[in-house]
């Protein structure tokens, strides 16, 4: 679809005229001076599709009366919007959408719903979530990157509803990128690479035979997209074209083998994740992989039962996800490496940073501003983190704990710690007081030994608390957040040579979080010539990250190739969401997991 975009402040008569759709993704916000002009734009013919939250007078125009705010509840009554058989061509049945509140919404007048909110079991939530009249549609959340496939097709039935001829131009589209994948420019080229494969013996048994009765399946489907075409039956062109792509680049994922050791990881950040966690547990071991990696919290909240750290409102309610996730993942036969933030608090309530940040316990940035990080430096914080940890693996049977944000704040301005406490016992241990603080440990002369001394502090931590953890369960094991960046780690005072010589670390997880192949590859290159043999150590792949969002699953196999070939013991993907779940793990499972897979052994 052809689009242009409008910056805020750009809205005006002069422009609007022009097109026939306005797509409003968040205009709750809007000057009383673009509502006029928006609303003006409708009344001459204009149409609409817009989300959220709306002025008054817009909302009067597309016939809805917006009510209470609601929030997501644990069973996620805005997980999916469900729509009304035939109501528009082309419309997806379901759309995922994960979200995390909603605006209540009412029809007026002529306006109809056509799709309402379900929770993540199916059930109906009792919600409308999306309206249509003759001036528009409404959705009464913002549009959210979940599923990204059904939400193209959303658009495009809405879209197609105020301009028919858009189908054909879709439609005409799709059938034209037949053949063009991400790592094949024609079904000539797919075929040659399968061959390729299968003489150099580099395929799993039959694999190969597979690949070529799924292009054949492709060709099928695209002959009878041509023959829709023919007949002007433009959605289920595009609709046809779009499975045989999707049955063509299917052939691709048999082209990579799976092997029978190597950890196969999944982050999920959420403690309640939908559907639920036996779904999600038995989707990850269908599709392969062998270990999760559920977030518990931090120094400054807990999602599970303790007497050290805040618990959050889901265990003050009676809730223990961390159970829930246990229970699931080893009925399924998954390994549980429960993903602990450490020093970062950011998500901690506001009672307790305020505590923390009353008691000057939080690192301050360069502007003395406080962070949302502990000082790693302070007996309480270190005493702090230590309780909580053990705590945690001496009430819940996880199989490691994974150590995040062991580290300085990577944020400019914030990369130090420049705290009372740090300044004292790094004069104390330097034998001389620093005369110009904190100029002089930033860019002076002494910004290599203060580093230094933040590497010596951070290590101490891991080293001392590895010690705690194993003499409390012997077994453990015991995984550390790396960052990827060589000059990235050094900025955050994470030595891991240092670590790996000190025996602190069982696995280190390097977080090489990007959408390039290359640099990827180069990172690993170095890991790998840094670490050795000394230790299994596995890649973490940012395919919903702050670096990255993967368009599809060939990216994610991409990285787990190169992982493979630099000697990482493994792989563990960020983050879990509707799309990694239904969409990428199966694509997965046709080859690079095909088969299952035992952790990698302790070496050295």
């Amino acid at each position: 679809i052809e689009f242009d975009t409008i910056k805020v402040g750009e809205v005006s008569t002069a422009v609007l005229p022009s097109y026939r759709v306005l797509v409003l993704p968040y205009f709750s916000q809007a000057s009383p001076e673009e509502t006029q002009t928006v609303c003006a734009y409708v009344q001459s013919g204009g149409k609409v599709i817009a989300f959220f939250r709306l002025p008054e007078e817009l909302c009067q125009l597309l016939g809805v009366s917006l009510g209470p705010f609601l929030q997501d509840t644990p069973s996620h009554p805005f997980y999916a919007a469900r729509f009304a058989p035939g109501e528009l061509p082309g419309l997806p049945e379901r759309m995922v959408q994960e979200s995390w509140n909603i605006f209540t919404a009412y029809p007026t007048g002529n306006t109809r719903v056509i799709g309402g909110w379900v929770d993540a079991a199916g059930a109906d939530s009792g919600h409308p979530a999306v309206f249509a009249n003759d001036n528009g549609f409404f959705m009464n959340h913002v549009l959210t990157a979940d599923e990204a496939r059904a939400k193209s097709e959303f658009l495009l039935a809405l879209i197609g509803r105020f301009v028919p001829e858009q189908w054909e131009r879709s439609a005409r589209k799709a059938l034209g990128d037949f053949g063009k994948g991400e790592r094949f420019t024609s079904v000539d080229s797919l075929r040659q690479r399968i061959r390729s494969r299968r003489a150099a013996g580099g395929l799993a048994p039959d694999a190969g035979t597979r690949a070529e009765q799924r292009v054949d399946e492709a060709l099928a489907l695209k002959a009878v997209a041509e023959g829709l075409c023919v007949e002007g039956k433009f959605p289920e062109v595009f609709a046809k074209a779009r499975s045989a792509s999707d049955t063509l680049t299917s052939a691709y994922y048999l082209l990579f083998p799976s092997r029978d050791e190597e950890l196969r990881g999944m982050f999920v950040s959420s403690p309640n994740p939908a559907p639920d966690w036996k779904t999600v547990c038995q989707t990850l071991k269908a599709c392969g992989f062998n270990a999760v990696f559920p977030y518990v919290g931090s120094a400054g909240i807990a999602h599970y039962h303790s007497q050290s750290v805040p618990t959050s409102p889901l265990v003050t309610e009676g809730a223990d996800p961390l159970a829930e996730c246990l229970a699931a993942a080893h009925d399924a036969g998954l390994k549980v490496f429960a993903w602990d933030n450490l020093f970062n608090v950011s998500d901690g309530d506001e009672g307790f940073r305020a505590r923390m940040e009353a008691g000057r316990r939080l690192v301050p940035g360069v502007t003395g501003e406080a962070s949302a990080y502990l000082c790693p430096t302070q007996p309480e914080n270190q005493q702090l983190v230590v309780d909580s940890c053990l705590e945690l693996v001496q009430g819940y049977a996880v199989d490691g704990l994974f150590l995040d944000y062991l580290r300085y704040p990577y944020r400019p301005g914030s990369r130090h710690c420049l705290c009372a406490a740090c300044r004292r016992t790094f004069e104390a241990e330097r034998g001389a007081p620093v005369a110009n603080w904190p100029q002089d440990v930033i860019k002076g002369e002494l910004a290599d030994p203060f580093n230094a001394w933040q590497q010596q502090t951070i290590s101490a931590r891991l080293g001392g608390l590895r010690t705690a953890l194993r003499e409390a369960r012997p077994g453990l094991v015991v995984s550390v957040a790396v960052f990827g960046w060589p000059d990235a780690r050094k900025n955050v005072a994470q030595n891991l040579s240092a670590w790996l010589d000190a025996g602190s670390v069982d696995l280190p997880i390097l977080m090489n979080y990007t959408d390039s192949a290359s640099f990827f590859s180069k990172l690993a290159e170095g890991e790998a010539k840094e670490i050795g043999n000394r230790v299994p150590w596995c890649t973490a792949l940012g395919a919903f990250s702050h670096a990255a969002q993967f368009a599809s699953p060939v990216p994610l196999i991409d990285q787990i190739e190169l992982t493979r070939k630099h000697g990482a013991g493994g792989f563990v993907v960020f983050k879990l969401n509707h799309t990694l779940l239904s969409e990428f793990l199966p694509a997965l499972r046709e080859g690079v997991t095909a088969t299952d897979a035992r952790l990698p052994a302790p070496r050295g």
